[in-house]
Parts: structure tokens; C-alpha cells; sequence
């Protein structure tokens, strides 16, 4: 009789498990759904991207000092910014010295430059920043640089030294 009443508790503990885990199975399962889109579903996104067309290496050599008048009557270095993203461009255009340091170099405040007929010193310059624009998509904008040696240089302070530089283009998106 005790094995008996034994192995009805057991029987009695076993079924309530199988019970209990079963509720939870069904109740887990009757709370799930999956269902299934049947429309396509949409995702729009843009691209930000700036190009860059034209020679952005300025190299002075043989050169000497000269007016404003003369400067601005020298050849062009000319270049183009093109926003071919989705969105509006803010950019900022800069000469980077790549010769800084060097003794054999000009430095900013010996030079002049022009940018679209506008006469600036280099030294103007805010941290070598030219000048800040923005385009809207598919806009584009064309300038033109021209880069002398200031006139009141002499060739013995800037004769016979050269003037090397990269025109920068740093662009991001107007809207973030």
C-alpha cells in the first residue's frame, strides 16, 4: 500500500508537469504571430557626394613680385565643384602650403591671391580657409585662383623661390 500511494503522488506530480508545461506551450504559442506583408515595403535613402574636377596643385616658380593688376592677369588655376549627391553641400575650399617650412619656399604673407577677380592676402586666410559656399544636388560651381607674389616683395626676399600648394575641397552634408 505505501508503493501504491507512492507511485500516485509520483503520477500526480508527473501530470501536473505535463499540464503545466502544455498550458504554457499553447498559451506561448496562441500569443505568437507571424504574419506576412504582403505589399513591398519601401526604404528611401540619399547619397552625399562632392567631385572635383580640375588641377588642384599650385606650383610658383620663376617668378616675381607684381601689382594686383598684373596678378589678377596671370593664368587661372581653375576647378570645379559638383554636388552629385541628394542632398545640399556645404563645403569650404582652402590652400594647404606643401612646401611650409622649407627656406627655399615662399610663405603666405609674401603672396596675393584672386579668387574670381576678388583680391585677398593669403595671410587673410582664416586657418587657410578661402571661402565657404554651398550647392544644392546637381549644382555645380566653377572658380578661378590666381596666385602672385605681392609687389612690395623684393627679389631678394622672394627672387628665386618657389610657392607649392594644394587646393582643399571639404564638404559635408548641410542637413546632419
Amino acid at each position: 500500500m505505501k508503493n501504491r500511494k507512492r507511485n500516485l503522488i509520483i503520477m500526480i506530480v508527473v501530470l501536473t508537469l505535463v499540464i503545466a508545461i502544455s498550458t504554457i506551450g499553447i498559451t506561448y504559442a496562441y500569443f505568437i504571430v507571424n504574419k506576412e506583408q504582403t505589399t513591398p515595403q519601401t526604404i528611401t535613402s540619399g547619397t552625399f557626394e562632392i567631385t572635383f574636377n580640375g588641377t588642384n596643385q599650385i606650383y610658383l616658380e620663376n617668378t616675381y613680385p607684381m601689382s594686383d593688376s598684373s596678378g589678377q592677369n596671370t593664368d587661372p588655376y581653375t576647378f570645379t565643384i559638383k554636388n552629385t549627391g541628394d542632398y545640399d553641400a556645404c563645403y569650404q575650399v582652402s590652400l594647404r602650403n606643401d612646401a611650409e617650412g622649407d627656406p627655399d619656399a615662399l610663405t603666405e604673407s609674401q603672396l596675393k591671391y584672386s579668387i574670381d577677380s576678388n583680391s585677398h592676402i593669403l595671410t587673410d586666410f582664416n586657418n587657410n580657409s578661402a571661402f565657404f559656399g554651398t550647392l544644392k544636388p546637381n549644382a555645380t560651381k566653377t572658380y578661378t585662383l590666381r596666385v602672385w607674389i605681392n609687389e612690395n616683395e623684393t627679389l631678394a626676399t622672394a627672387g628665386y623661390k618657389y610657392f607649392w600648394a594644394s587646393i582643399i575641397v571639404d564638404a559635408s552634408n548641410c542637413n546632419s
